[in-house]
């Protein structure tokens, strides 16, 4: 499910030289009162993916209306690929076994893809507000941020800070997201430093399974913190809030028996999860961390190779006082210019990743490969789009 609608996998037959295509549909009903508001929504999150093209964020593939009895309207979003489970899911099987060194190892590398996309994101000026399991899904190896209807825009270059209500789920939710209101009644701000401290508890998650201890185990010990009385499993994770509970956090990992464990927590996922919005590293900077970490794979598109984008880095580190140097007058532009030159090179590498990733796609569906992603949450119904039923607008 969507935050707004349900996602279901759908063919969508266009015409007898192109094929069918397995494509996730997420359709939205529009209530009559109200509908104007939920349609701006749901046009939105359609408008902020067409401008997206990354090799580790859903496509956008197009968009349409249509009202299939008087008074019933309903927007539909098509989008490739079809995942075979949500982050959630993939971690809550892949928890509950005693080995599955595949699946680990996929985890291993996603640190990396993810953090990458959050930094193209990031860089093309758009804040995802709404990280969580649930709101990343996997085909096979591939990982890939969905559902961006609580997604914003802000100007790059600017301050990224806002005192608008965070669409965002609370359980995930940065201490500035969930706890709205200051001590003068005034809303806190918040920006893309929530996003970090949102995929820094995503990536917790995925550090207990790769330490062998479960989700459902993980969350019974953060919840201990709070007034919550009895519960196991997702009752208990109803109850907690990770904004308030990055101690538990740091003591679970503090007992990890694997020091590798420790240290990637240590280094890379606890700067993440700073209280102080302003101490969480940028996702550039948090990308430069895992790239240091053996513990990680390293991904695809990722491209921070060259000299020009290492003394990005260290200017950014300093910019940010990583180094241990005081900021030098005249530093600060000069520093952002050239971290704006990494995302540009960030933003060309993820262009010709995706072309080549969605090149390997078509090549597998002509050869008639099963992708095996029948047996997804997506899968609960099977239909046929014609492009005379409806008024498609192909991105």
């Amino acid at each position: 499910m969507g935050s707004l609608g349900a996602v279901e996998e759908v063919t969508s037959r266009s015409s007898p030289e192109k094929g069918t295509q397995t494509l996730a549909r997420k359709r939205v009903l529009l209530p009559y009162h109200g509908r104007r508001q939920r349609l701006q929504i749901i046009k939105e999150e359609a408008k902020i993916l067409e401008d997206l093209a990354h090799q580790h964020i859903i496509q956008m593939i197009a968009s349409y209306e249509d009202t299939p009895q008087p008074g019933k309207f309903f927007y539909s979003l098509l989008m490739s690929p079809v995942g075979d489970n949500d982050l959630k899911t993939f971690l809550d099987v892949v928890g509950d076994q005693d080995r599955a060194p595949q699946e680990k190892s996929w985890l291993r590398q996603w640190f990396s893809c993810l953090t990458a996309a959050l930094a193209y994101l990031h860089g093309e000026g758009v804040r995802h507000q709404d990280i969580k399991p649930s709101n990343i899904i996997h085909r096979d190896s591939h990982i890939f941020f969905t559902d961006f209807s609580s997604s914003s825009r802000f100007e790059v270059g600017q301050t990224t800070s806002t005192e608008n209500p965070a669409r965002t789920s609370a359980m995930y939710g940065a201490p500035e997201a969930i706890d709205v209101l200051q001590d003068d009644g005034k809303l806190k701000k918040h920006g893309r430093a929530a996003d970090i401290f949102s995929l820094g508890a995503v990536f917790s998650e995925m550090l207990s399974v790769i330490d062998g201890r479960a989700v459902n185990k993980y969350h019974e010990f953060l919840s201990q913190s709070h007034a919550l009385t009895g519960g196991q499993g997702a009752e208990a994770a109803r109850g907690l809030l990770y904004g308030r509970s990055v101690d538990k956090v740091t003591q679970w990992f503090s007992t990890s028996g694997q020091r590798n464990i420790r240290g990637m927590f240590t280094d890379c996922i606890a700067p993440m999860l700073c209280l102080d919005r302003e101490d969480r590293p940028e996702a550039i900077l948090l990308l430069d961390l895992l790239a240091k970490r053996p513990f990680t794979s390293p991904c695809h598109c990722q491209f921070l190779c060259s000299s020009r984008t290492a003394q990005a880095l260290e200017l950014a580190k300093e910019d940010r006082g990583l180094l241990g140097l005081e900021a030098r007058s005249g530093t600060h532009s000069k520093n952002k210019i050239l971290v704006n030159d990494l995302v540009a090179s960030i933003k060309i590498g993820a262009l010709i990743t995706l072309f080549f990733f969605t090149l390997s796609m078509i090549l597998l569906d002509w050869s008639g490969v099963d992708l095996g992603v029948k047996s997804t949450p997506y899968a609960k119904k099977l239909v046929e789009l014609q492009d005379s039923n409806a008024n498609i607008y192909y991105k």
